[in-house]
């Protein structure tokens, strides 16, 4: 059986046996046939893995976010006790506690938190950060314009297969 990509070349041998012939014999006829039986047959398999691989990610997708919400309820269980340990420790003024396990000890950061509480424009120049970016919405507005000119900007579509 040929393989996908064969398909194309063996009907191109045929062609060109017509073509030297001038005559679509019944031996021609045949192997057109079979080539095209072959084609539609090849393409609905491989439709049917394509489907099969589509709903075995989308189960795993699903497998993936309940995992993932797991690992967030863990998480935030394991949060809600480090700040439940740590405020009882703060009130019983207790710095450090040692267990056969665990040390538990309250430390401070050695960088502080720094954010700014004012309006943006106000922000001091010193103080400022630019970020230059290139604007993709802006560009393909221009390139549905026919105003896209620059020649540092490549221009790109993607095909894809659909299917039904």
């Amino acid at each position: 059986m040929l393989k996908l990509y064969e398909i194309p070349v063996a009907y191109r041998v045929l062609m060109d046996s017509i073509d030297e012939t001038g005559e679509l014999t019944p031996e021609i006829e045949a192997k057109l046939a079979e080539l095209e039986g072959n084609i539609e047959d090849k393409v609905d398999s491989i439709c049917a893995l394509v489907r099969e691989a589509t709903a075995d990610a989308e189960a795993y997708d699903a497998e993936a976010k309940r995992l993932q919400d797991r690992k967030r309820a863990a998480a935030n269980r394991a949060e809600s006790l480090k700040r439940y340990l740590q405020q009882n420790m703060e009130v019983l003024n207790i710095p450090k506690v040692k267990t056969p396990r665990f040390t538990a000890s309250l430390g401070t950061a050695s960088r502080p938190s720094i954010r700014w509480t004012g309006p943006v424009e106000a922000i001091p120049e010193s103080l400022r950060k630019v970020e230059i970016k290139f604007d993709g919405t802006a560009a393909y507005e221009a390139y549905k314009a026919g105003m896209l000119d620059d020649a540092r900007i490549e221009v790109s579509t993607s095909r894809f297969v659909t299917i039904r």
